[in-house]
């Protein structure tokens, strides 16, 4: 009978002339029924879902690969620095701690500044990119 181990993949538990082994239910399929021909060492899901196993959603992938699929995903928020005077944009970052790192200023500041609790940062205005956010 399956079971999630550590919150997370399928396992199973499997019992052979009285040795107990474990085995994640994703790898065992991926090398009964998908070609390994690059000899890659991991497994992953096409579609993300850890709990779909079937051996069209899985496939075989070395480290590095692995790591960009399913490695840290950002949630950076894009700003812009504006005129004071005139509200036209000056310069665009990929985040406030990125703004901050190019303008001398802690990200704190420049939060502080987006959310209105202070009215310049650095001499600038900065707002959160409305094109980027609209995609939520």
């Amino acid at each position: 009978m399956p079971y999630i181990r550590h919150n997370k993949w399928l396992h199973v538990k499997v019992n052979i002339d009285g040795l107990v082994k474990e085995y994640a239910v994703h790898r065992l399929v991926a090398e009964e029924f998908i070609e390994n021909e690059h000899c890659h060492p991991n497994t992953y899901h096409k579609n993300d879902d850890i709990y779909d196993n079937h051996a069209d959603n899985l496939g075989w992938v070395d480290k590095k690969t692995l790591g960009k699929k399913t490695g840290h995903k950002s949630k950076s928020i894009p700003v812009l620095k504006l005129d004071p005077a005139t509200g036209e944009v000056l310069d665009e970052y990929s985040s406030m701690a990125e703004a901050g790192r190019h303008n001398y200023l802690h990200r704190e500041t420049i939060r502080l500044c987006v959310i209105g609790e202070l009215k310049t940062a650095g001499g600038f205005k900065w707002s959160i990119d409305i094109e980027f956010c609209s995609g939520f």
